[in-house]
């Protein structure tokens, strides 16, 4: 199996898949190009799946309150993007009455092919999530932090359970 284990040994990095929301009513809207603009910023703001979302991603960081930091400044940056377009930004689970028929897929290729490989269960895909990335030496190192947290995978599970439903 390839690899890709490159950089710096325990670093670690977030993505959050953030809601794009009309200031007025809440609801979701499809404005991830607004909020981008003729110059996005360089990869810390993308569009994710639904135009009605956008992604943070900070770098790798040395440690949690670096990447803590990062996180707040990276959620102020979307937060001032969609205001100055009268929107908000939101962060859930899922939406908590969003109707995914309502929600338009971006223009990219890679999204597209979800579509057509998945279908139904691809377009109904309307929740919003975090993820937390932890850099490794080498697999052998992966795999045996991967076997040591599977005792607490319901634990974290139900840590992670935070619909608004």
């Amino acid at each position: 199996m390839e690899h890709h284990f490159v950089g710096p040994r325990y670093t670690v990095g977030i993505e959050e898949e953030l809601m794009i929301l009309n200031s007025s009513s809440l609801d979701l809207t499809n404005a991830i190009d607004s909020i981008l603009g003729a110059e996005p910023p360089s990869g810390e703001i993308k569009p994710e799946f639904l135009e009605s979302v956008l992604e943070i991603a900070t770098a790798p960081c040395p440690d949690v309150p670096a990447v803590g930091a990062e996180l707040v400044s990276l959620r102020g940056l979307a937060r001032d993007r969609a205001r100055a377009r009268n929107l908000e930004i939101g962060a859930a689970g899922t939406h908590p009455f969003a109707r995914w028929e309502d929600q338009r897929v971006v223009s990219d290729d890679r999204y597209r092919g979800l579509i057509r490989s998945l279908g139904f269960v691809a377009r109904q895909e309307l929740v919003f999530g975090m993820h937390v990335h932890v850099g490794m030496a080498d697999p052998q190192e992966a795999v045996y932090v991967a076997n040591a947290l599977r005792p607490h995978i319901p634990l974290l599970i139900a840590l992670s359970a935070n619909s608004p439903l």
